[in-house]
């Protein structure tokens, strides 16, 4: 039966216990705090619960209009682009790491060929490595940059026994089997790449080892073992995905916001704001992800006489992006906030929520996630149904 199939064939893969650490948000707010960050300060509270539920509350209240959290993209913000620039761990590890194109062979395999999951895979692939390094070096930059961040995260992303638990009596036999469709095609695309990183490690380190051994023997007589590559367990990789397309938003490229306001020849006033999740099913009925991005937000970026001037979409290109704290907004029936990205003195870029109705003292902060795209997806993507 389908509901068999769901629950017993594709089962989610559980890293070892003693490799994620327990959960410790006052580690979590310290970290934040050393970056400027005081949610005090801007009057909001986690609300993290131990099935690893998102959650963030309002201790104030906030009037319509009003910046309810920024978070400076510069120094929080991971996308592929920043992750390649910044860490040490990709950098050091690249020639092994999978790319780009290896994610788009990988996934074609399986007819898979939306741009958006493509990044969205490659950005995982980056991100396993970032957050395997700094669990198994506790002193590694990315443990130090990152780890309180990936600490906090819930292990799994989504607890698909849980998820499967309360809703395959409600689901049919096609959307169950489409939800297993899911998990496998995800699954095995990550074995894949992590097939190929392991390969590639190998003989990165082989090869390394081949020219210091050869050093070495010359200078000593000596020889040695070869080094071992440290390549993140498939189900870090596999945890790393669930992670980005639970809680990722489309941002721009390299964290560049547009200025607060651009006059053109008419005197219109342009903005941009970024609804992320609510923006997948219109981006994706274009035919490029250029094409995408503009056509999403042709009402923000302005008219084609607008971009002529100056407001360059290609400057705006979105892609998958983490933002910490951010991405803990979790779903309510009707957003009380928006995402807008925002250039402020000093900080540059940041990720914020802007109050879009008055929001009282205690009442969660959230917005309406994507409900447009299959039921089955949408469930195998967040773990729950938005209503």
């Amino acid at each position: 039966p389908a509901s068999q199939s769901a629950t017993q064939s594709t089962t989610t893969p559980v890293p070892q216990k003693d490799f994620w650490k327990q959960v410790s948000v006052p580690k979590f707010e310290q970290w934040l705090r050393s970056s400027g960050i005081r949610l005090e300060d801007f009057g909001v509270a986690l609300a993290l619960d131990p099935t690893g539920a998102r959650g963030l509350v309002a201790t104030r209240p906030f009037r319509e209009g009003v910046t309810v959290l920024s978070v400076p993209m510069s120094n929080f913000a991971l996308s592929a682009a920043s992750l390649l620039e910044k860490s040490a761990t990709i950098q050091r590890n690249l020639s092994a790491i999978p790319t780009f194109d290896d994610v788009r062979r990988e996934m074609t395999v399986f007819s898979v060929r939306d741009p958006i999951l493509l990044q969205q895979m490659y950005l995982a692939v980056l991100l396993a490595a970032e957050r395997y390094e700094a669990a198994v070096v506790p002193s590694s930059s990315a443990a130090k940059q990152y780890g309180p961040y990936f600490d906090v995260l819930p292990h799994p992303a989504v607890n698909d026994a849980v998820v499967m638990g309360l809703h395959k009596d409600v689901l049919d036999p096609m959307q169950l089997m489409e939800w297993d469709d899911h998990q496998r095609v995800f699954l095995t695309v990550c074995r894949h790449l992590h097939e190929v990183w392991v390969a590639r490690s190998k003989s990165s380190s082989a090869a390394a080892y081949s020219g210091d051994r050869s050093s070495s023997s010359r200078a000593s007589g000596g020889g040695g073992a070869a080094p071992s590559a440290v390549v993140p367990p498939v189900e870090v990789l596999y945890w790393a995905f669930r992670t980005v397309i639970s809680r990722m938003h489309l941002l721009p490229d390299r964290g560049l916001a547009p200025p607060a306001s651009h006059t053109t020849p008419t005197n219109r006033t342009l903005t941009l704001n970024y609804e992320s999740y609510a923006a997948l099913k219109a981006i994706s009925e274009n035919e490029s992800f250029f094409q995408r991005s503009v056509s999403k937000f042709k009402g923000l970026f302005g008219t084609r006489e607008d971009r002529d001037v100056g407001l360059g979409a290609s400057d705006f290109r979105l892609v998958p992006t983490l933002v910490p704290l951010i991405d803990f907004c979790g779903h309510v029936s009707s957003s009380n906030v928006s995402v807008e990205v925002q250039p402020r003195p000093e900080v540059g870029s940041c990720v914020e929520l802007q109050a879009v109705s008055p929001i009282a003292k205690g009442e969660t902060i959230g917005m309406c996630l994507n409900r447009s795209q299959s039921i089955a997806f949408t469930l195998y993507r967040f773990g729950f149904l938005p209503v």
